[in-house]
């Protein structure tokens, strides 16, 4: 069940260009967040602490496909789908 706050939050998050080729922008981040990045296996690829509203992310090493992302911290995250 989700929190009228969690279904704000997760509106205001956006990840351009999606399909990626090379590098992903998410905009709508809070300071000091957590971006995890996940195959479809649930393995944990990358990860990293946002210091701003927008966050550049390299995948130019990433295999084509599906990919999960999860921003936030304690125990609130937003769960997002990417594919390159």
């Amino acid at each position: 069940l989700l929190s009228s706050a969690n279904s704000i939050r997760e509106s205001s998050l956006m990840i351009h260009p999606n399909p990626a080729i090379n590098t992903i922008t998410l905009t709508g981040l809070l300071d000091g967040e957590e971006i995890v990045l996940y195959s479809l296996y649930g393995e944990r690829l990358l990860s990293t602490t946002t210091t701003g509203s927008n966050h550049l992310l390299d995948v130019s090493h990433l295999a084509s496909g599906s990919y999960g992302v999860s921003v936030g911290y304690g125990r609130a995250f937003s769960k997002l789908v990417i594919v390159r």
